[in-house]
């Protein structure tokens, strides 16, 4: 979260501060939490400090600006209505299927990402987990399906999703049996819910106080993670992972004990709840998969060691083994301190459509590149931040005015952030409706953010990179040590790297090095013992 990488710069300015005992601070950020306590550390320092507010000032209000200047109890009460009334068609599904399901494998994850294809002939094909699901229904292994719902360019919405899930059940004779979290639905569950979060509420507000009272005069960086607590705590996060709690405890309760659990792991706040759900109810192994790349910066996947060995009741909720997809996600984790025993590497599904494409010939793939003559061919990766996104769209708006070479944009939005491309004239931009893969070989280079996994995929093509650093955060590229990636900050820089792309050398990019790549998934099959 961005209050982390805030407070590594406040710990690295107060150093520099007892260092250097400068006069005066000059500060330009947007982040009022940030000049706080910035603001604190000066004022005991006896430094003089200046601050210029850069957080977009010319913008209008938007209607989320001041949802956000709401409390947040109202903003939780707005968040839990806002739920219902778009998750409460789910509870038309029957759930009968599922507890009569005769599976002892369950996989959960995101309903988005679906190959567009299958998902028209009623079947169920999802990039997440690749061919993973055809290998468990060839060997005639039943599997239970957990989704989690989230709009993108195919199921854009409840309805969209309620109508394939039901296709999936009908079309899937009865190797495989699909239900969203939301069908677990009742007014028993909303109802304790809502007492649950009220205690909570009260507890927290209890301990805010009393750091608020520890911390009123300390130079510590308390200040930018408030807004955090109180979201965690009596907000509309706090009252929705109250309100999944209870829908774990139904789905996971009323079926049979599972051998097996598998979750895309990215370590976020539901995630913890499904652990602690599933270990209630003693079902069998659970797996946790970080289905992209594991980036040295994301702070989502590594912890202080000593939260995975204590064994009291504080103790981190962890899956019972790690799936890991290469050899350079289990050096990071045990770098860290993960128990390596817990470990298992396996194949990345994410990337195992590009054994395909390793397979051929060198010369077939660089012939997409030296095919247009009249200007080159640049894809463009959006990011699923909607305000990154646009700064990136506007930057390249600014950085093209000064390349004096013809460019032909192709746009590639991120599934579940669309962006209104007739706000950036000046690009001579369309929208891509192509696969990943058939946009990568029809580029010569590609311009993305720094955090895009599709990066990866990008190198292993064969293709030049420009990554557009945040200047509010990090560097988390998983190609962020590569040759063939170049990293900008301005538009002086971003033109100067499309200027220049053809005078770069090309450095080859061995996926094997990073992934596991083997369509034939010895290790998952291992694993789950199918």
């Amino acid at each position: 979260m961005p209050s982390v990488y805030d407070a590594i710069a406040f710990f690295a300015l107060r150093d520099w501060v007892d260092l250097q005992l400068p006069a005066s601070i000059s500060l330009e950020t947007g982040n009022k939490r940030l000049v706080k306590v910035v603001k604190l550390l000066c004022r005991q320092k006896g430094i003089s400090f200046e601050w210029t507010n850069v957080a977009g000032s010319d913008r209008s209000r938007t209607l989320r600006s001041f949802f956000e200047m709401i409390p947040k109890p109202v903003q939780a009460i707005f968040g839990l209505a806002r739920y219902l009334k778009i998750h409460w068609c789910f509870r038309q599904i029957k759930l009968t299927k599922w507890y009569e399901s005769d599976a002892d494998v369950t996989l959960i994850s995101f309903m988005d990402n679906l190959d567009q294809s299958e998902l028209e002939k009623g079947n169920y094909v999802s990039r997440y987990w690749g061919s993973l699901s055809e290998s468990l229904n060839t060997s005639n292994t039943k599997v239970n399906y957990l989704h989690l719902f989230v709009r993108d360019g195919l199921i854009k919405n409840a309805k969209d999703a309620l109508q394939a899930v039901e296709s999936f059940n009908s079309s899937s004779k009865n190797i495989q049996t699909h239900m969203p979290l939301a069908s677990f639905l009742n007014t028993m569950i909303i109802f304790k819910t809502i007492i649950s979060w009220i205690r909570l509420a009260i507890k927290a507000r209890s301990i805010h106080h009393q750091i608020d009272y520890i911390m009123r005069d300390e130079i510590t960086p308390w200040a930018l993670f408030i807004d955090d607590w109180r979201e965690s705590f009596y907000g509309r996060t706090a009252l929705l992972n109250v309100l999944n709690a209870g829908l774990f405890s139904t789905a996971f309760r009323s079926i049979k004990k599972q051998r097996f659990g598998v979750y895309l792991q990215e370590n976020q706040g539901y995630e913890f709840l499904l652990i602690s759900k599933w270990r209630e109810f003693s079902h069998g192994t659970l797996i946790g998969c970080p289905h992209f790349t594991v980036r040295f910066w994301d702070l989502r996947y590594f912890f202080d060691p000593r939260a995975y060995i204590e064994s009291d009741a504080l103790r981190l909720p962890l899956p019972d083994k790690v799936a890991l997809n290469g050899k350079c996600a289990v050096d990071l984790f045990v770098d860290w301190g993960y128990p390596y025993e817990d470990i298992v590497e396996v194949e990345a599904l994410r990337f195992e459509y590009l054994a395909l494409e390793l397979a051929m010939p060198h010369e077939q793939v660089a012939k997409y590149d030296t095919d247009i003559q009249r200007s080159i061919n640049v894809l463009v990766l959006g990011e699923v931040d909607w305000v990154k996104t646009v700064s990136q769209l506007e930057m390249l708006q600014r950085a093209v005015l000064e390349v004096d070479m013809p460019i032909d944009f192709v746009f590639r939005a991120h599934p579940n952030c669309p962006i209104d491309l007739d706000q950036y004239p000046a690009l001579k931009i369309t929208l891509t409706g192509k696969s990943l893969l058939e946009d990568l070989l029809s580029s010569e280079v590609v311009v993305c953010g720094s955090a895009t996994s599709a990066v990866v995929d990008a190198a292993c093509v064969g293709k030049k990179i420009i990554s557009i650093l945040d200047s509010t955060n990090v560097n988390a590229s998983p190609l962020r040590n590569s040759p063939n990636i170049a990293f900008v900050t301005s538009e002086r820089q971003l033109a100067d790297a499309l200027q220049a792309f053809q005078a770069q050398p090309l450095v080859s990019f061995d996926i094997t090095k990073t992934f596991n790549i083997d369509p034939r998934l010895p290790r998952w099959k291992a694993l789950l013992q199918f």
